[in-house]
């Protein structure tokens, strides 16, 4: 039997998110899962923002030595996210490309606020 878009999706978004800490990982899934119910996300879209985010999750685990904790998230400054940022431009991203992963990671910010899991003001200063 034949999986459908949604199977799929939800298949993506499980292996993205294993390499996270159970913390991060727990997050991630409450995150995704407001996405769906207040925007009516499809299962493509949120596949879409999951990659997006680990994306700049694993550039601030090589930039910080190891795997962000949400506390690391908390403290990380401007010059961190630049950073991250930087890196990727190297790699010859697209600035678009860019905005896009910027867009998901502040949006998971705002999610960890909003659920008082604390407050990654970095990724809004930049």
């Amino acid at each position: 039997m034949a999986m459908t878009d949604a199977q799929k999706a939800a298949r993506a978004i499980e292996c993205l998110l294993a390499p996270l800490s159970a913390q991060m990982r727990t997050a991630v899934e409450a995150w995704l899962a407001r996405l769906a119910h207040e925007r009516r996300l499809s299962a493509k879209t949120q596949e879409a923002y999951a990659r997006d985010l680990a994306l700049v999750l694993n550039r601030l685990a090589l930039h910080l030595g190891g795997a962000p904790t949400l506390a690391d998230l908390a403290a990380l400054t401007p010059a961190d996210v630049r950073a991250v940022i930087a890196g990727r431009k190297a790699e010859g991203v697209a600035p678009r490309t860019l905005v896009r992963l910027l867009a998901a990671a502040r949006s998971f910010a705002r999610h960890l606020e909003r659920e008082g899991q604390g407050a990654v003001g970095a990724l809004t200063a930049v």
